[in-house]
C-alpha cells in the first residue's frame, strides 16, 4: 500500500479550506446555493486536516519514541474547546485544527500557498462581480463611492490587499528591491482610490516604510533597544481601545467615534448587552447585507478585534491570545527576523479597528507562527527550522 504524503495532504486541505472560507467572505455568501457549497468545501478541507492529525498521532505512538507535552499551548487548546462549546463560534476551531495538522510541514510554503490562493480568489471574486454573478451595495463616504469589488465590504477587500502585499514582500525579503516597493505602493494607492479604507492605507504604508527601513538602514538596532516596548505594544493597544469603548460616550469620545465610524458605539452596546464573561457569549452579528431582503435587525457588528475577542470569546481566551502574540514577538526577536516583527507590529495596530486577529482566513501569520509551537515534541525527532 502506497504511503500517504502527509505534507501534500496538509497543503491540499489548507488550500481547499481557504478557498471555501474566502467564498464565504465574499458576496457569494448571499446566494444560498453558493453559501452551502462554501460550507461543504470548508468541511472537506477541515476533514483532510483532521486525517493528517490522526496520521501524525498514529506515527507518534507507533514510533515509541519519547515525547513531552507542551502544557502551555495545550491549555490554549482546551480553553478554545470550552469557548467553542459555549459560544458555538466554530471560526476559532479552525486555527487549532490547522496548527495541529502542521506537524513536520515546511511552514514557509504555508505563506506561499496562502499568497497564491489570495490572488486567485481575489481575481475570481472580482471577475464574478464585474460579470454580474454577484452584486454589491456601494456605500458612500462624503459623497464618494466605496467599492468592495464583490467582497463583503471595502474594508474586507483592503485587508486581503494588505495581506497580499505583506506576503509578497515577506517571501521576497532576501531579494527585495526598490521596484517591489514601487509596485506595492501603486497597487495600494489604486485600491485605496476605490475603497477609501483609511486604516488599511495607513497600516499598509507603515508596513512599506518599515520594510524599506529594514532593507536599507540599520533600524533593526532600534528594534533591539525598544524590545520591551515592542513586547507590550499589543497590551497597550488593547487596553486603550477597550478602555475608550467602555468609557464611551464620555470625555468627548462621541466626537472621536465619528472618525471611527461608530466602532466605539457598537462595542459599548455589545458590552452592555452581553457583558464580559470568562468563556464569552453566543452572539449573532448583523452587518450590511447585499440583498436588503433578509431579516430585519439593527447593525451590531464589532470591528475591533480586541473588543470582539474579549466579548465574544471571553477574557480567558483574550488573555491567552495576548500572551501568544507577545510570544510571537519574542520568537521574531529571537530569530532576528525583523521583517516578520514589522508585520506582527503593524497587524497589532491594524486589528484595533478591524476584526481579523484570530481569523485564519484573513490572518495567516498566526498559523505560520503557531505552527512552530506543537503541543507534542518528539525527543530526538524531526524539528522545524527556525524562521529566518
Amino acid at each position: 500500500m502506497k504511503k500517504i504524503n502527509k505534507e501534500k495532504l496538509f497543503y491540499i486541505s489548507y488550500i481547499i479550506f481557504l478557498v471555501g472560507i474566502l467564498i464565504n467572505e465574499s458576496k457569494y455568501n448571499y446566494i444560498p446555493v453558493a453559501l452551502k457549497i462554501s460550507h461543504v468545501i470548508q468541511l472537506v478541507g477541515c476533514g483532510l486536516a483532521i486525517i493528517k492529525i490522526l496520521l501524525d498521532v498514529y506515527e507518534i505512538f507507533k514510533s515509541k519514541k519519547k515525547f513531552k507535552i507542551n502544557y502551555k499551548i495545550l491549555i490554549f487548546y482546551i480553553i478554545s474547546c470550552i469557548v467553542i462549546l459555549v459560544t458555538k463560534a466554530k471560526m476559532i476551531a479552525y486555527l487549532p485544527i490547522f496548527v495541529l495538522a502542521s506537524k513536520d510541514i515546511d511552514i514557509e510554503k504555508i505563506l506561499k500557498y496562502t499568497l497564491y490562493t489570495y490572488i486567485f480568489m481575489n481575481l475570481f471574486v472580482m471577475i464574478s462581480y464585474f460579470c454580474g454573478f454577484i452584486v454589491e451595495i456601494v456605500i458612500e463616504r462624503n459623497g464618494i463611492a466605496r467599492h468592495s469589488f464583490g467582497w463583503t465590504s471595502a474594508s474586507q477587500f483592503m485587508i486581503i490587499i494588505f495581506q497580499i502585499i505583506a506576503l509578497y514582500l515577506y517571501l521576497r525579503r532576501k531579494k527585495l528591491n526598490i521596484y517591489d516597493f514601487i509596485v506595492s505602493f501603486i497597487l495600494l494607492m489604486i485600491c485605496y482610490y476605490f475603497t477609501l479604507s483609511r486604516m488599511s492605507l495607513l497600516c499598509s504604508l507603515l508596513l512599506l516604510l518599515l520594510f524599506i527601513l529594514i532593507r536599507y538602514t540599520k533600524i533593526s538596532k532600534l528594534f533591539d533597544k525598544l524590545k520591551v516596548l515592542v513586547y507590550i505594544v499589543p497590551f497597550i493597544l488593547a487596553f486603550i481601545f477597550i478602555s475608550i469603548t467602555i468609557a464611551f460616550p464620555k470625555y468627548g469620545l462621541d466626537k472621536i467615534d465619528v472618525i471611527l465610524t461608530g466602532r466605539l458605539f457598537y462595542g459599548k452596546e455589545a458590552i452592555k448587552e452581553y457583558s464580559i464573561k470568562p468563556f464569552g457569549s453566543e452572539i449573532k452579528y448583523y452587518g450590511q447585507r447585499a440583498d436588503g431582503e433578509l431579516e430585519e435587525h439593527p447593525y451590531n457588528y464589532i470591528d475591533s478585534s480586541y473588543v470582539k475577542v474579549l466579548i465574544n470569546y471571553g477574557y480567558l481566551y483574550f488573555i491567552l491570545t495576548m500572551i501568544l502574540i507577545v510570544f510571537l514577538n519574542h520568537y521574531a526577536f529571537k530569530n532576528k527576523n525583523y521583517y516578520l516583527l514589522a508585520i506582527i507590529i503593524v497587524i497589532e495596530m491594524y486589528v484595533t479597528i478591524d476584526s481579523f486577529l484570530v481569523c485564519i482566513e484573513l490572518n495567516p501569520w498566526l498559523l505560520y507562527l503557531l505552527s512552530y509551537i506543537y503541543p507534542i515534541e518528539i525527543i530526538s525527532g524531526k524539528r522545524k527550522k527556525k524562521i529566518v
